[in-house]
């Protein structure tokens, strides 16, 4: 999976069924995309300040149910994913 900045600056999924295989298997996808953007992202030649500050967010929704979570860079290959409100 590969994105570009120019086209991608999140990725989210939202579901109509919700089955406990399918929110894994949705939450893993959006963490993996949203690891590549960031990786283009970082491509790019940025001042140290913008690289420490970047992270990207996303939003995984199943019916009234969703979670915000965000993909932050804490090391050289280190991929943090934060979880936010649910």
């Amino acid at each position: 999976m590969t994105y570009s900045i120019l086209n991608d600056l999140s990725h989210s999924e939202f579901a109509c069924k919700a089955t406990p295989v399918k929110v894994i298997k949705d939450h893993s996808k959006c963490i993996r995309a949203n690891k590549s953007i960031l990786d283009a992202y970082l491509m790019h030649n940025l001042p140290e300040e913008a690289i420490e500050n970047s992270t990207f967010y996303g939003l995984q929704s199943a019916r009234l149910e969703g979670e915000i979570f965000g993909i932050d860079l804490l090391d050289d290959g280190l991929y943090f994913s934060l979880e936010g409100p649910a």
